[in-house]
């Protein structure tokens, strides 16, 4: 496969350096890569860059056309170089998987690896999402569910306090009254 990847980059690089680039000739080749290619990210580009291509060849193309379809040829030729250049080092190794208080400080949107700052909590432009802050209960006044009802300690009543008896009888003598 290295030496249809080389014939590939070779037919392109002859097509990308020429003054005026023969787009009939790139239709053919980059339908060829489409058609033959075993690498995914390469044959998604060749795909793409087909139609364009095809309408570049065309003898009443204009200049715009044929500058999109250079640049999508432009795309397929850094492909190609990038699958043909040997890689160093440990660029290929998946990276590690993350703790999990580490993934949960990835969903908050919050950094991995240090704490927060003073402005970054307090600051207008808070590292708290503002959907931690400011959910729909929230906005209606729906004390039971609100954020703000969770950080005063949950299973308080209304304003503070412990929560009302059962049977609703208020804070009064059991609801009796005697004005």
């Amino acid at each position: 496969m290295d030496r249809q990847l080389s014939e590939w980059k070779l037919g392109v690089e002859r097509i990308w350096s020429a003054a005026a680039p023969d787009y009939h000739e790139a239709a053919r080749l980059v339908a060829d890569i489409a058609r033959a290619s075993e690498e995914t990210i390469l044959r998604q580009a060749a795909t793409q860059a087909s139609p364009i291509l095809r309408n570049a060849s065309a003898n009443n193309a204009g200049p715009i056309t044929r500058e999109a379809a250079r640049r999508r040829l432009g795309v397929i030729r850094d492909v190609l170089h990038t699958l043909s250049t040997q890689q160093f080092g440990r660029r290929q190794i998946d990276p590690k998987p993350l703790a999990p208080g580490e993934r949960y400080r990835q969903m908050l949107g919050l950094p991995i690896g240090r704490r927060l700052s003073g402005p970054e909590i307090h600051g207008p432009t808070s590292a708290l999402p503002s959907a931690c802050i400011r959910t729909p209960a929230a906005t209606r006044g729906n004390s039971r569910s609100s954020p703000r009802r969770a950080m005063r300690g949950g299973g308080r009543g209304e304003h503070g306090g412990p929560p009302p008896p059962p049977g609703g009888g208020g804070w009064g003598g059991g609801g009796l009254s005697t004005n």
